[in-house]
């Protein structure tokens, strides 16, 4: 009798225990996503969903800290217009191929490191609502070559590592967009001349802010600074002695 009033009490604590972690971090649903209790919050994606492509809820807001950390099975995410915020590590070391965010208008902000070391990333389009976007954003995504973001949003260490960049494209508040391609010189808009390797040489000594993005491609060794070194490949390039 004893013991088996033991096992009713270890039981009942069991599922006391249960009901906590349920209540405090979200309700299981059958394909392994977890979201929060009232559904506005995308808590994880578990090894146990298996699909290529999933379609987040148009009642989440917020896709939360290290949702997707290294997911190799979801290649792509369909975001919801509902969306607001996108944790840190959310999309960590994960097989995302593609990240398409313009439809996000009322995504504010985008934690450190989201999207840090997705190597199969391959493209990027960030909506004119985001403003406030963390460090090491994009940092080794080896395979990522086209960016398109905000004129006003640019940290300094959101590229580094991104070593196939060709093209970035930044959206103005008027909606107008300027396309700078990165992987080599030519007459197109968004040529190199030598008054950008001028304005790149003034960024890098601290003379000049770069709040508008003018020489947003000028890192051209891709560290995630824009330093002397950049400013004279540019200034080559512009002189037609050297291609970047």
């Amino acid at each position: 009798m004893k013991k088996l009033f033991a096992v009713f009490i270890c039981i009942s604590v069991i599922f006391s225990l249960f009901a906590v972690f349920s209540s405090a971090e979200g309700q299981a649903a059958a394909d392994g996503v977890f979201y929060s209790n009232d559904s506005t919050v995308l808590v994880s994606c578990s090894d146990s969903f298996k699909a290529a492509s999933f379609t987040v809820p148009e009642t989440v807001t917020e896709i939360s800290d290290g949702a997707f950390i290294g997911n190799k099975t979801v290649k792509t995410v369909i975001f919801p217009k509902s969306l607001k915020e996108i944790g840190k590590d959310a999309f960590y070391q994960s097989a995302l191929v593609t990240a398409d965010l313009r439809s996000c208008s009322n995504l504010t902000r985008i934690g450190d490191c989201a999207f840090l070391g997705c190597k199969s990333l391959k493209s990027v389009y960030l909506p004119a609502s985001a403003v406030t976007l963390g460090e090491s954003l994009f940092k080794d995504c080896v395979s990522l070559t086209e960016l398109t973001l905000p004129e006003t949003l640019y940290p300094s260490s959101m590229l580094a590592g991104c070593t196939s960049i060709q093209k970035v494209t930044v959206v103005k508040t008027d909606g107008t967009e300027t396309v700078y391609y990165t992987g080599k010189a030519e007459a197109s808009e968004g040529a190199v001349t030598a008054s950008d390797a001028r304005t790149a040489l003034r960024v890098a000594a601290g003379l000049e802010p770069n709040l508008k993005n003018t020489v947003l491609w000028a890192d051209v060794n891709r560290d995630g600074k824009i330093t002397a070194a950049d400013a004279r490949t540019i200034l080559r390039a512009a002189a037609k002695l050297e291609t970047f």
